[in-house]
């Protein structure tokens, strides 16, 4: 069956159209775009199109397999529809046959991979040497770099009750160069404040926003000097959580010196079995293979000291 409209070319812009019940159901206008549903499909220049319409709706495309429904891309008024019927994947391909994102039955999204691990897999990447090239990561987020003390809002957590961000993970420009640093924060539904920064040499401040040292702890809370049996203003606490008698927590200092040798001081707190009965011990290495507790304070104030 062959359907020819203007075969000599005697009018322009002419159109094909199929009708049922009296009405046109399918158009095939001058420039070969096709509309189902409308007399007047939608034309693109250089391109050949198909247009589905309904009244209320819009339009689907079903695709089946021996006559079962398979998946359907539709598209309605508020929403596209991409939709698989049975327990298969959604691919997105590039570059012929190259898979680059898998969309799984369960719902897993996986790009780079078909096996989706987790809700975002990102794959395996390629494990080597620390790298500051963007390509050779699996995931790139916006450093900012504008004015310094700018803040890239990179990665942010939120909260299923009020929808607002209450911790995040951020960049933050710290001058020319692209000098990146990374600051931390948390808070509640109302804000949210930095907490930890890591600056662009690697120093860590907690509770300071221009760490000066490896680790630079600020306390911004001004309170009196306490001898109260929890004083309130605590910096930092060293624990060990064990329940037996000489449980200790320690802090310990070490330098190696121009030949290569380690030298270890250290300063512990030490628990004994008798409740409120422990000491506070600074001890030094002596030897290759040994130490020597050297001053140790009593909590009845007892001071002792070792002669070397």
């Amino acid at each position: 069956l062959v359907f020819i409209a203007d075969r000599d070319n005697e009018k322009a812009s002419t159109l094909m159209q199929f009708q049922t019940d009296g009405s046109t159901a399918m158009t095939i206008d001058s420039s070969q775009n096709v509309g189902i549903g409308t007399t007047s499909p939608r034309s693109i220049t250089g391109y050949k199109g198909l247009t589905l319409n309904h009244a209320t709706h819009g339009g689907f495309v079903q695709f089946q397999e021996d006559g079962t429904n398979t998946s359907h891309i539709l598209g309605g008024p508020n929403s596209i529809d991409v939709s698989t019927q049975t327990s298969i994947p959604i691919y997105l391909k590039t570059a012929g046959d190259n898979i680059r994102m898998t969309i799984g039955s369960d719902g897993k999204v996986g790009i780079s991979t078909t096996s989706p691990r987790s809700l975002l897999d990102l794959g395996t990447g390629t494990d080597g040497a620390v790298s500051n090239t963007a390509a050779d990561y699996q995931l790139g987020l916006h450093a900012a770099q504008s004015t310094g003390g700018d803040i890239g809002r990179n990665i942010g957590f939120i909260a299923a009750t009020g929808g607002t961000v209450t911790a995040a993970i951020n960049s933050v420009d710290e001058g020319g160069s692209d000098q990146t640093g990374l600051i931390f924060l948390t808070g509640n539904a109302t804000s949210i404040d930095e907490r930890v920064r890591i600056d662009q040499s690697g120093n860590v401040g907690i509770g300071t926003t221009s760490p000066g040292y490896k680790l630079d702890v600020k306390n911004n809370s001004a309170t009196a000097y306490s001898s109260a049996a929890s004083p309130s203003n605590v910096i930092a606490r060293l624990t060990n959580g064990t329940t037996q008698t000489n449980s200790h927590a320690s802090f310990l200092l070490n330098a190696t010196n121009d030949n290569g040798a380690v030298d270890f001081w250290w300063m512990t707190c030490v628990s004994q079995s008798t409740n409120y009965d422990g000491f506070l011990a600074f001890s030094a290495r002596t030897t290759s293979s040994a130490s020597t507790e050297l001053v140790r304070f009593a909590n009845n104030g007892r001071v002792s000291m070792q002669v070397l």
